[in-house]
């Protein structure tokens, strides 16, 4: 893993092409399906959604299922184990 400074206020916000399902909101330390309208991230990325502030980690490469829908598998990212994920953030 790599740590670097960033010195920019263009952070690229990449937006979800559908919502989570909620059936992962209590789900703990599983790995949770989230697609995307684009590929951006690779394995090992990690990105905070920006209305709940929780930190996710991309496990496996993108699948793409279509031109503006890429399929990843996360994991959250928390000191707490029991942590749960706001699915609601995730529109």
């Amino acid at each position: 893993m790599f740590e670097w400074e960033v010195e920019t206020n263009l952070i690229k916000r990449v937006p979800f092409a559908c919502s989570v399902n909620s059936a992962f909101a209590n789900a703990h330390g599983v790995e949770i399906p989230m697609a995307f309208t684009e590929r951006y991230y690779e394995v090992n990325d990690t990105f905070m959604i920006d209305e709940s502030k929780q930190l996710c980690i991309v496990i496996d490469g993108p699948i793409r299922k279509a031109d503006d829908f890429w399929e990843y598998s996360v994991r959250l990212v928390d000191a707490d184990y029991n942590a749960a994920l706001d699915v609601d953030a995730c529109q």
